[in-house]
């Protein structure tokens, strides 16, 4: 079971950090392939504001999966630690 946990946890972390690696790059991006555009369509004016993405709830979803995946390492780690204080406050 701990094994399946860890795997889970990593999984979270590498999610998260590729949501965030490429909500970053499409924001970047975006701007430059618009631009783009506007010079093979050579119609009307070119602002980059007009192709600028608003990805932030895709850094949420990424804060909050790196979040679940450091959660699942750190219950792993202190597992034993959790255990008695919940007894200690539940009352056994």
């Amino acid at each position: 079971m701990r094994k399946i946990i860890l795997t889970f946890s990593f999984l979270f972390i590498l999610t998260g950090i590729m949501i965030g690696v490429m909500s970053h790059s499409l924001e970047q991006l975006m701007p430059k392939i618009g631009f783009a555009a506007y010079q093979l369509a050579a119609a009307g004016s070119y602002t980059p504001k007009n192709y600028e993405l608003d990805l932030s709830a895709n850094y949420g979803w990424s804060a909050f999966c790196i979040f679940i995946g450091i959660l699942g390492i750190v219950g792993l780690l202190y597992e034993k630690q959790l255990r008695d204080w919940l007894k200690r406050f539940i009352g056994d």
